[in-house]
């Protein structure tokens, strides 16, 4: 087993699920949102459940997308390097049915012939993304196999038809909010900007509760909404990296071309992109090389890039579970990053009852997603008459100060103030200590969380996780349980006085020329001049790799 530390809540669920078990419920869902890790949570409870298992039965994943059964595979063997050559797959012309971990495309169990062939009785059916397990062919596969326990994971249990999903995981084990997480620190918050455009949405077609597709398009052209993309990036799009989102695939291609024209380095793919062709284009989105990648219908489930921090919604839609997963691929944690911008091209008519960013966090005039989470959580703490006379009765409320300023961070984990060296990134503790958060390899194929104390010259090794937002809400943790948050604040005031006399001395024996003009620079030219040598000395240092501990992230702040 490895080191893997798993969040608080994700232990809760684990607890959950078992306790459920006992009480004879054995078809249970566990609901959280984009960013919220639950396919290494299900990993882990799969290989806990696994060594413990005295009939050895298999345990089974069913997933629908390529990108969703690798995600498992690669989760697993994070977990336990051991299992690589104990996990199957079944799809296409795999059919690895004899292992005991099983990963399996549901388009491929759903054909008799497949179906017939796979153990019926199983340890543990895990369906992933199961908001699609109430539909005909999933209700075949889990009515044919049979186990000890099926578990359900999504982000967004609600489905746009007349299917009820409780009727296939009737006991909810866990269900964690986007705002909770938020608030946590464990995802960035959004931080939106409505752009209306003139496309009269009374006249789209709508199938299954939602616009449909095609005729939305057609409205969207028609009204030249890629132009209005391209003019809603070049004014308020901050140069970030993103994701469009397009109704139909002529419409992404066609967005993609106009940016390009205007010098925006944007790509398109869709359904039907070749695997290799779509893994480069992510890969140059990941490396920054392409700055938007304009898709349809493709990257709103299994696709995970923590660097991105736009999210432009260029497909005005009415179900809440397809805007949650369009801005949740920009809520997770990155070191470049304090907030996710949504550009929200949301059209001119209000009464269509269309999600837009105001509507998803129920946001009022004035008011921040931070206000809102807050006036939910006290009003949940009132009877149903009072909050509802709350909602009759109140009234905006002035901006702090009597200005908004945009860019004040309002949640705890916007605060930090990550510095971007070559090779990681560094959190500033002061009295000579840093927190390291490295990638072990130029694939970047893990990251490791390092205290750094530079006055000893030691480093300690306190977490690895192969996912850098892991990695970095392991440092942000310590942090907090060590109450620096004050020294790592991006606008602390200290950051704004003069430079110290002890800064001086440090900058010149670096060999600084720059003069900085507040404490802060100086103290972000220190620190990012010793995290470099910092960064080399671990790379020629042996073990590094072997230094991992077991101990939760409190033991391991503590000591």
């Amino acid at each position: 087993m490895t080191g893997l530390v798993l969040r608080d809540y994700q232990e809760e669920a684990l607890v959950a699920i078992d306790l459920n078990l006992e009480r004879g419920f054995d078809r249970q869902m566990l609901v959280f949102p984009t960013g919220a890790g639950k396919t290494v949570t299900f990993g882990m409870g799969m290989s806990r459940r696994h060594a413990r298992n005295p009939r050895g039965l298999p345990s089974l994943v069913i997933a629908h997308r390529d990108e969703l059964i690798s995600q498992a595979v690669d989760k697993l063997c994070e977990i336990d390097p051991d299992l690589e050559f104990s996990i199957g797959v079944v799809k296409g012309k795999k059919n690895q049915i004899d292992r005991p971990f099983v990963v399996a495309s549901i388009q491929t169990l759903a054909r008799e012939n497949r179906l017939r062939q796979v153990p019926r009785e199983w340890h543990t059916i895990v369906v992933d993304e199961a908001h699609h397990a109430a539909s005909d062919s999933y209700t075949k596969v889990l009515n044919y196999l049979q186990a000890e326990l099926y578990l359900g994971v999504t982000a967004t249990p609600d489905r746009t038809d007349s299917r009820r999903l409780d009727k296939v995981f009737p006991k909810v084990a866990m269900e964690v909010s986007i705002d909770e997480l938020i608030q946590r620190g464990y995802l960035v918050a959004p931080r939106g900007k409505r752009i209306g455009i003139e496309v009269d949405l009374g006249s789209v077609k709508q199938r299954g509760g939602d616009f449909q597709d095609g005729a939305l398009g057609e409205a969207l052209e028609a009204a030249n909404a890629p132009t209005e993309i391209l003019s809603a990036y070049l004014e308020h799009g901050e140069n970030r990296k993103g994701l469009i989102f397009c109704p139909t695939v002529s419409m992404a291609h066609h967005t993609a071309d106009v940016l390009r024209a205007a010098g925006v380095a944007a790509e398109a793919l869709d359904g039907t992109t070749k695997s290799h062709q779509r893994r480069a284009i992510l890969e140059r989105l990941r490396s920054g090389q392409t700055r938007l990648v304009v898709n349809c219908g493709v990257l709103t489930e299994g696709f995970d890039e923590p660097s991105v921090s736009l999210i432009v919604v260029a497909r005005p839609t009415k179900s809440r579970s397809l805007y949650c997963q369009i801005i949740g691929r920009g809520l997770r944690l990155h070191p470049d990053k304090t907030d996710c911008l949504v550009l929200d091209l949301a059209g001119a008519s209000d009464e269509m009852s269309i999600q837009t960013l105001p509507a998803f966090f129920d946001l009022k005039d004035e008011e921040n997603v931070k206000d809102a989470i807050e006036r939910r959580s006290r009003q949940a703490g009132k009877g149903r008459d009072d909050a509802e006379r709350d909602s009759r009765t109140s009234t905006p409320q002035p901006a702090r100060g009597g200005t908004r300023i945009r860019d004040v961070g309002f949640f705890p984990r916007e605060r930090f103030h990550w510095i971007h060296v070559n090779g990681g990134y560094v959190l500033d503790l002061g009295e000579g200590k840093q927190l390291v958060l490295r990638a072990v390899d130029d694939e970047e194929s893990a990251w490791q969380v390092l205290l750094v104390n530079q006055r000893t010259d030691t480093f300690n090794l306190r977490g690895q996780h192969r996912r850098i937002e892991f990695g970095q809400g392991i440092a942000e943790e310590i942090v907090r349980e060590e109450g620096l948050l004050k020294i790592v604040d991006r606008h602390a005031g200290w950051r704004k006085g003069p430079v110290t006399s002890a800064q001086k001395r440090k900058l010149a024996r670096l060999g600084y020329s720059t003069k900085p003009t507040s404490a802060g620079e100086a103290s972000n030219m220190i620190a990012k001049a010793e995290a470099l040598e910092t960064l080399r000395r671990i790379r020629n240092a042996p073990g590094v790799h072997q230094q991992i501990t077991e101990r939760r992230t409190r033991e391991m702040a503590a000591a």
